[in-house]
């Protein structure tokens, strides 16, 4: 990590980076040396980390409560880190929402009470869920992106980058 950071510093850049911390790596050592990393380089409007459960999620806010943290919300919770919206949208220790449908479960009204609740959305587009068997996974993501756009998400992360911007540029979405 600190090598691509002291590169993207070299470079002078500032992408957005969305850390994903694997649940076995979420331990109070790991907090300590992340939050080190983020004072360094100040990655705090820069960066985030994703896929936390809630116990991890509020030890880490105790050692740095500036770091930003996104749970991953999706309609079935079949992992620690996924969660249920209404069983933590009213929780502290996460300020960004990672969506995740695996099957149906983007909608407008979803999306503007996320955006209301916690300010920043981004969405995994259904391509990215091709081994899961999303029914738009294939044929039919393209839907979805329009949708998440017209709904003012704030960031999509697919598998087809190339064609979600060509989409976006295009103003085919």
């Amino acid at each position: 990590l600190r090598m691509f950071l002291d590169e993207l510093k070299k470079r002078n850049k500032k992408p957005m980076l969305a850390l994903h911390l694997k649940k076995d790596a979420q331990d109070k050592e790991a907090f300590l040396k992340l939050a080190e990393y983020w004072k360094e380089y100040n990655l705090y409007d820069q960066a985030f980390v994703f896929d936390l459960t809630i116990e991890a999620a509020q030890t880490f806010k105790k050692i740095d409560p500036q770091i930003k943290i996104a749970f991953i919300i999706s309609e079935t919770k079949f992992e620690p880190t996924i969660h249920l919206w209404e069983d933590v949208k009213n929780e502290h220790c996460f300020d960004i929402v990672w969506a995740a449908e695996y099957r149906s479960f983007y909608t407008k009204e979803l999306i503007q009470d996320m955006k209301q609740i916690k300010g920043t959305v981004y969405a995994m587009s259904p391509d990215v869920h091709r081994a899961l068997g999303h029914p738009l996974a294939y044929d039919g993501y393209e839907k979805t992106w329009q949708n998440l756009i017209e709904w003012h998400i704030d960031g999509i992360c697919t598998d087809e980058p190339i064609a979600l911007e060509k989409a976006i540029t295009n103003k085919s979405l």
